[in-house]
């Protein structure tokens, strides 16, 4: 068990700073820092980590491909990357992930599609990804996710219908969704379209505002629903309380 969290660290990760971890380390924390630069690959050697707590930082770059490939990261079952100012697309082999029961990518860069594999991760409960660029429309494999209680994607750029398999999710019995957010409002301007159709959405934002100027931190950026909160992130027992 690693609790760096909340004490003003700053500098790159090395790329190998967890190599020699992988038979011990279960639990690695290190939101709200100023941490900066990519990823540390070395992760994706973790056999045995469950909890990783990366957020509320200013870590660039994609998620290392050392994470997606093989059995890297199969026993994790929270992954936090919220509030960071990482980019690039999600790759296929996140099927790997199938522990995971809660998934925070908010408040990034990512764009490309949502990939179909997220649907494979039948334990998830709760999946944040608003606030990026993700483009395209919702994968209906995601109305497998039975067990999923909130589902934020609003402040993207998808378009198209809601998927009536993901839909479901939010009727008693079929699913246990009940929180759902999309970009589904129809905003105050004349004519505006909503980017998605959405008949079962708990929440609708308007479309994106404009992008903002280039290097400013997402953490600057006013954006409602971003924020971790406080029954989403587990009690860890290096969160002391006063």
């Amino acid at each position: 068990v690693m609790y760096l969290d909340s004490n003003a660290l700053t500098g790159t990760i090395p790329p190998d700073a967890f190599g020699t971890m992988g038979d011990t380390l279960e639990e690695l924390s290190l939101y709200e820092n100023a941490l900066s630069g990519p990823l540390p690959p070395s992760v994706g050697k973790l056999d045995k980590l469950k909890e990783l707590y990366l957020d509320h930082n200013r870590l660039t770059g994609p998620i290392p491909r050392e994470w997606t490939t093989g059995v890297a990261l199969r026993r994790m079952t929270q992954l936090f990357l919220m509030d960071n100012d990482l980019t690039g697309t999600l790759d296929s082999g996140i099927v790997g992930w199938e522990g995971l029961t809660k998934l925070g990518l908010n408040g990034n860069g990512f764009t490309g599609a949502i990939p179909h594999e997220l649907g494979a991760l039948r334990s998830l409960e709760y999946l944040s990804m608003e606030n990026n660029r993700f483009s395209g429309a919702l994968p209906s494999e995601l109305g497998r996710l039975k067990k999923m209680e909130k589902f934020k994607v609003h402040l993207n750029d998808l378009t198209g219908t809601v998927p009536r398999d993901v839909c479901d999710l939010t009727t008693a019995g079929v699913g246990s969704l009940t929180m759902f957010s999309a970009d589904c409002d129809e905003g105050d301007q004349d004519g505006q379209d909503p980017e998605i159709e959405c008949e079962c959405c708990t929440q609708c934002f308007e479309s994106r505002p404009s992008p903002p100027p280039p290097n400013t931190h997402s953490r600057d950026r006013p954006v409602q629903g971003d924020l971790v909160e406080d029954e989403d992130r587990e009690e860890m027992p290096g969160n002391l309380q006063n």
